[in-house]
């Protein structure tokens, strides 16, 4: 059977109309009469005929019924569950279940509004825009609170199947249905849910998903082309082939890298981000995630044994961001383990040059001198930080220090006040190592 067929609609390249063609449909099939097979088959019509309307390619407009390949994974199965246990809860064997009567009056409408996050969850492309969330969350069922209640939980769980979502949007959701709200606490049952909720919902492992966004571009006679991502755009004047790259599993797999920093199973960590890379090696926040965990080892050992990694993503970081301080300043604390002091120095020197107002870069600087035997050199460059401690961090206050980049300025004032508590409390640990021990007192 054809695409169009299955969907029972015109060849388009409308998202819109395909979208509703297959919520149509799916509603359409009694619940008694669902099958798995008949499922997969009208999922199957709906990917490809959204991936023609997005890029304009179509390998077959042919759906093979009996294709192997065509199961439901986890993620499917989140939403399809859920829509499942609902429209099977007016049957006739399932007259203990006893539905709220706002929920009741409004049985089909609530059906078809899951239905509908359904299918935008499944077009990638289409979930990560938050405009079309805004545009869907619209429904005035969502204004009677009986129904917002009774869909809390279930949606929760479809979501949570396949959490590949920008941050934004899940707050979004959350705000509609009150997840991390402190008066209608998650089930025990939902422990797995919660704590996803926690990651996405968390401003310190937000990925952004703005590269991924595509739109369509116009050829020079004023028709629609063929739809290239962003980066593209500039390029869509002269041929070139259509984008094929797959960023949904890009996505997965930083999303995991990501989920296995979290839990610091490093093997994992790295196995995902070396997949997503080797997909898509452009967007910085890869590398970003993966620098993060990174910086926070400090064991000098640990460092040693993967300063190649460390490395590589700190040069290809720079390639993003030239002169980023927190970038620079970490690839040359890897090069001080790594190459001649002499190479070090010479970096660290540099860096003292492009940010005067950053006394941690001369606070390493002092530890490659120790490192390397110079123990006057190193001491010198202590006696320095000492002196310009109070005028550096007064000119950063008042906004007249070298740098204008304000995250940057921020970075060393608190990086600055980390130095100087090191050195007081190296200097302390001295005096107390050099003191005489104390006499014991006689006892008559």
């Amino acid at each position: 059977m054809k695409i169009w067929e299955i969907l029972d609609l015109p060849k388009t390249n409308s998202v819109i109309q395909i979208r509703k063609a297959f919520i149509d449909n799916f509603c359409s099939v009694k619940v008694q009469y669902f099958s798995e097979e008949g499922f997969l088959v009208m999922r199957d019509a709906y990917l490809k005929a959204v991936r023609y309307a997005r890029t304009g390619m179509l390998e077959s407009d042919e759906i093979d019924p009996t294709d192997r390949s065509l199961c439901l994974t986890a993620e499917v199965n989140g939403y399809l569950r859920e829509i499942l246990r609902i429209r099977k809860m007016p049957l006739p064997e399932n007259s203990d279940t006893v539905l709220p009567e706002e929920v009741a009056e409004r049985f089909d409408d609530i059906v078809y509004f899951f239905v509908s996050m359904m299918a935008l969850h499944e077009d990638f492309y289409g979930r990560i825009d938050i405009k079309n969330w805004r545009d869907l969350l619209q429904s005035d069922i969502l204004c009677i609170p009986g129904i917002v209640h009774f869909l809390r939980l279930p949606l929760l769980r479809a979501c949570a199947a396949n959490p590949l979502l920008p941050q934004n949007i899940w707050v979004y959701l959350d705000l509609v249905f009150q997840w991390t709200d402190s008066s209608y606490s998650l089930p025990k049952e939902y422990a797995h849910e919660k704590r996803i909720l926690s990651i996405e919902m968390d401003p310190r492992w937000n990925l952004s998903f703005g590269l991924f966004k595509q739109e369509r571009v116009t050829n020079s006679d004023g028709r629609p082309g063929i739809i290239l991502p962003m980066w593209d755009h500039a390029r869509a004047q002269t041929f070139s082939p259509p984008d094929t790259t797959d960023y949904e599993l890009y996505a997965t797999y930083r999303m995991n890298a990501r989920n296995a920093i979290i839990e610091g199973n490093e093997p994992e960590a790295e196995r995902n981000f070396v997949k997503a890379a080797d997909i898509y090696d452009r967007d910085p926040d890869l590398y970003v995630i993966y620098f993060e965990y990174l910086n926070a080892i400090k064991d000098e050992g640990k460092l040693k044994a993967i300063k190649d990694l460390h490395l590589m993503i700190l040069n290809r970081l720079l390639d993003f961001f030239p002169e980023h301080f927190m970038f620079l300043l970490s690839r040359a604390e890897v090069n001080s383990i790594r190459q001649h002091p002499d190479v070090s120095i010479s970096e660290y020197k540099r860096l003292m040059e492009r940010f005067p107002d950053s006394l941690m870069v001369i606070y390493q600087l002092a530890d490659v001198y120790r490192r390397a035997g110079q123990a006057a050199a190193a001491k010198k460059c202590i006696r320095q930080i000492e002196k310009m401690y109070p005028s550096v961090q007064e000119r950063l206050k008042t906004g007249r220090g070298a740098s204008v980049d304000p995250v940057a300025v921020n970075e060393q004032f608190h990086l600055n006040e980390k130095v100087m508590e090191m050195i007081k409390k190296k200097s302390s640990a001295n005096k107390e190592s050099e003191s005489p021990p104390r006499k014991k007192s006689k006892v008559g």
